[in-house]
């Protein structure tokens, strides 16, 4: 079976910040819109998947750290009033769709308490090794679930990533490099380029040293601290030398100001940042969304009920497609074969 895992929360804010409307109810159902034609898009490509539209939880990561995110909260507490009731405009109608979705279709739509799209996902492609997996997002945290079976695909920059690298929307291979941030970035096209056997792997190091400043995950590494010594660090892991144990032992500064060892600090990083180290408590609430997905009854009569969202949010554009949208929306789940593998 073949997924299309949709970060559905990320994509709606992507179209939200990128559509230029100043009707709120407007600027919704033109996002609705484009979220459908860009998966159509996809979808084409790989007909048959089934659509797995994934939401975000109250994450688990808020009780271990407060400051976790902190920003986005701040964010929306600076709103003035104009501005937090048209985003309730907005989100409102993304829930309304979802909720269209999930009832009215056989598409799936999936979240799990404590968890965020991220984690869910992860266990996802990891639950389900025998299928083919394609994220739906342009969040460079996805990046380390690259395998044969997973991809990524950026609707918005229309390029794919794989862990053969990087092909854009005319199946061009194109070079890219990895900022110090752990980010892809994509920059010419070259059938020659070849990343390293271990650039996936690398990223991951890299993000959790550096840390994550827009989920305020503070570094592991002394600020200042250069790739070229990373990569040193890195490449003499494996036989545990001199150069990595002097990374890990050095002093460090946190983000209250004591000092720690890199060792502590890289430790704490990978509880938030590897997707694989979910505590088990909500590896159980995941494993259980993922049960309840899979006993989804089929549905029918999808393209009336299709037809009568598309009125209710007047998605004209779509109705030039919409014998294919419904086909899309009416790929069932495939069938249950979940591995209890997910801790490893």
């Amino acid at each position: 079976m073949e997924y299309i895992l949709v970060d559905s929360n990320h994509l709606f804010a992507r179209h939200k910040f990128a559509i230029k409307w100043d009707d709120p109810y407007g600027k919704a159902h033109v996002a609705v819109q484009s979220v459908l034609q860009g998966l159509l898009k996809l979808w084409t490509k790989h007909k048959g998947a089934h659509l797995v539209f994934v939401l975000e939880g109250k994450s688990w990561r808020h009780h271990a750290a407060e400051s976790y995110k902190a920003d986005r909260r701040e964010l929306h507490v600076g709103m003035t009033d104009e501005q937090q009731e048209a985003d309730k405009i907005f989100y409102d109608t993304m829930n309304k769709f979802l909720q269209f979705v999930s009832d009215k279709t056989n598409a799936t739509v999936i979240s799990a308490r404590l968890a965020e799209a991220d984690d869910v996902i992860a266990m996802w492609t990891q639950a389900h090794p025998d299928d083919t997996h394609i994220i739906y997002s342009g969040d460079s945290d996805f990046v380390q679930l690259l395998r044969p079976n997973v991809s990524i695909y950026d609707g918005i920059k229309e390029i794919s990533i794989t862990i053969g690298g990087v092909v854009n929307a005319k199946g061009q291979k194109m070079a890219f490099d990895i900022g110090n941030d752990g980010r892809v970035r994509a920059t010419e096209v070259d059938p020659a380029f070849l990343p390293a056997d271990d650039w996936v792997e690398w990223c991951l190091f890299l993000k959790t040293m550096r840390g994550d400043a827009t989920d305020r995950v503070w570094r592991a590494c002394p600020k200042g601290t250069r790739n070229t010594k990373l990569r040193e660090a890195w490449e003499n892991r494996a036989s545990n030398g001199f150069i990595w144990n002097n990374l890990m032992q050095a002093d460090t500064v946190d983000s209250d100001g004591s000092t720690k060892r890199v060792h502590e600090l890289y430790a704490r990083n990978q509880e938030f940042i590897d997707l694989t180290r979910q505590p088990e408590h909500v590896k159980e609430i995941v494993a259980e969304a993922m049960l309840r997905a899979h006993a989804k009854e089929p549905k029918t009569n999808i393209g009336f009920f299709f037809y009568q969202m598309v009125a209710e949010f007047e998605l004209e554009r779509i109705k030039t497609v919409g014998e294919r949208v419904i086909d899309m929306l009416g790929v069932p789940i495939g069938p249950l074969n979940i591995v209890d593998d997910t801790a490893s």
